[in-house]
C-alpha cells in the first residue's frame, strides 16, 4: 500500500465532512483526533469564558474582542462600564500630545463602539476627554484629529472610527492594561 499526500488525505476528510453540518464536522475531527491520542484543537481566538462579564457588550464589540484577545479585564483598566457606557479612565498613552490627542480620539470611538456596536461617535465627548486630560489646545487641535488612518471626519460632521483605528484601539487597550 503506497503512502498517500497530505492533499489526497485532506481531499478523502473533506469529501467524509462534507454532507454534515458544521458543528457535526467540528464533533467528527475533535472525535478523530481524540482517538489518535492527540491534542485537543484549540480554536486562536479568546476563549468564551475570556468574555464572561461582556452579556451587555454590543455582539460587534464582543466579536472585535475575540478578533483581537481583548479580556473584559483589559477594557476594565482602561474603561468604566456601567451596562449601558463606556467612560475612558486610564492614563492616555503617546509621545506627544499630538498622538495622546489621537489616542483619546481612537479611546472615545471604541467606548461608543462597544455598547453601540456603531463606529460613529460625536467630536463632543472625545474634545471633553482632550480637555480633562489636559491635552486641548486651540490652536492645535483640529491639526492633531486631521492627519492618520484611524479615524475620519470632522468636529461638525462627526468622526467615524475606521479597521485600522478599532485595531488601533486593541492594542492601545492591551498597552494600558499591561502597564498595570
Amino acid at each position: 500500500m503506497s503512502k498517500k499526500t497530505l492533499s489526497q488525505v485532506v481531499g478523502k476528510v473533506v469529501e467524509e465532512l462534507e454532507p454534515l453540518s458544521s458543528e457535526e464536522r467540528k464533533r467528527a475531527v475533535q472525535a478523530a483526533m481524540t482517538i489518535l491520542g492527540e491534542e485537543a484543537i484549540k480554536s486562536p481566538q479568546v476563549a468564551e469564558e475570556a468574555i464572561d462579564g461582556a452579556e451587555k457588550l454590543h455582539v460587534r464589540a464582543r466579536t472585535w474582542m475575540k478578533q483581537n484577545e481583548i479580556t473584559v479585564d483589559q477594557l476594565q483598566q482602561v474603561f468604566l462600564m456601567d451596562g449601558e457606557a463606556a467612560k475612558v479612565i486610564a492614563s492616555i498613552p503617546g509621545d506627544s500630545k499630538k498622538d495622546q490627542v489621537r489616542n483619546a480620539y481612537v479611546l472615545t470611538g471604541v467606548a461608543k463602539f462597544l455598547f453601540t456596536g456603531e463606529q460613529k461617535f460625536d467630536d463632543g465627548p472625545a474634545k471633553a476627554l482632550c480637555e480633562e486630560y489636559g491635552l486641548y489646545d486651540s490652536t492645535n487641535h483640529s491639526k492633531s484629529t486631521k492627519s492618520g488612518s484611524d479615524f475620519t471626519g470632522s468636529k461638525q460632521s462627526g468622526w467615524t472610527i475606521t479597521q485600522p483605528g478599532l485595531k488601533a484601539g486593541a492594542l492601545l487597550i492591551k498597552s494600558i492594561a499591561n502597564q498595570n
